[in-house]
């Protein structure tokens, strides 16, 4: 069997984006907020979860459209997160997808505690400066702070799953160390 031109892998991990979009917006999400809770989706992090997954498996470049289209298309599909909340989780969780792909490196857990961090920072950073223009009243330190209070369920089932996951998948870019299609 012929070895996937660096052409055809590209294509094939293009090809499953919508996948990732799918499991993320009407799986994942729409399970999580159809059981009543509104703050179910602030603590499992749904989203966050697809758009990690996606830039450790496909890289940075998918890792970002998955990560920026998930939050747009949930709130134009079913109103979460709510509005201007999706306008900062789009930032955030785009920068999750792109930076967990750029991490590819030898220690899953390092790259996902590092894009977990970085994205945290991008979206105090976002919800400061969207936050000025929408005279948003709550402080970027305790908006994030109540994020990481608030997700650390979501956080641990990231930290639990997405290494298992990732380690099982034949095309991921980390399995048995090299790119496979």
């Amino acid at each position: 069997m012929e070895k996937a031109t660096a052409h055809q892998t590209t294509l094939r991990r293009v090809a499953r984006s919508p996948v990732y979009i799918a499991l993320g917006v009407v799986v994942f999400s729409f399970l999580v907020h159809s059981i009543g809770n509104p703050m179910l989706g602030t603590i499992i992090l749904p989203l966050h979860f697809v758009a990690l997954m996606a830039g450790i498996m496909e890289g940075a470049t998918i890792g970002l459209l998955v990560g920026a289209l998930m939050p747009v298309l949930n709130f134009l599909l079913f109103g979460m997160p709510p509005f201007p909340v999706f306008i900062f989780m789009t930032i955030e969780v785009a920068t999750y997808g792109f930076i967990s792909g750029l991490l590819n490196k030898k220690n899953i857990y390092f790259d996902l505690i590092v894009s977990m961090l970085i994205g945290r920072g991008v979206y105090m950073i976002a919800y400061y400066t969207i936050g000025i223009i929408l005279n948003i009243n709550l402080s970027p330190l305790t908006s994030i702070l109540m994020s990481y209070v608030f997700g650390i369920p979501g956080i641990i089932l990231q930290l639990l799953f997405i290494p298992m996951i990732v380690k099982r998948m034949p095309f991921s870019v980390r399995a048995g160390g090299r790119v496979k299609s």
